[in-house]
């Protein structure tokens, strides 16, 4: 089983990111059109996500192992009086794939929808 952990995208994450956002194989896998991205457009995204916080969190997904990026989780579009979010997620490294799907709950959510607390 794969640890990880989650913690805010930064800057350093930008050169994975761009990365992934450019490669078709990665970019098919989560089922989305294919387009170029340049790293000068990501720098831009970040800052403006890092300067609109209030209505999405962006987190990055790391192996405990060894501090590597393997993905990416997004609230987007937070409604905090209806309580609503959306959610994307995705990983860009094939290994990460290849196993089983990694599924994060927060205490309040599992147990309120699924009747149970994660280990």
């Amino acid at each position: 089983m794969i640890k990880f952990y989650v913690r805010e995208l930064c800057h350093s994450d930008l050169v994975s990111l761009n990365k992934w956002r450019n490669d078709r194989e990665v970019i098919d896998w989560l089922g989305s059109p294919f387009r170029f991205v340049s790293q000068k457009v990501d720098e831009s995204w970040l800052a403006n996500y890092h300067a609109n916080r209030g209505s999405a969190v962006r987190l990055a997904i790391c192996e405990v192992a060894n501090d590597i990026l393997i993905g990416a989780v997004y609230l987007l579009s937070i409604d905090w009086v209806s309580e609503a979010v959306s959610l994307q997620s995705g990983s860009a490294k094939k290994l990460s794939r290849a196993r089983r799907r990694i599924v994060c709950y927060p205490r309040g959510v599992a147990s309120r929808f699924y009747g149970f607390e994660p280990e």
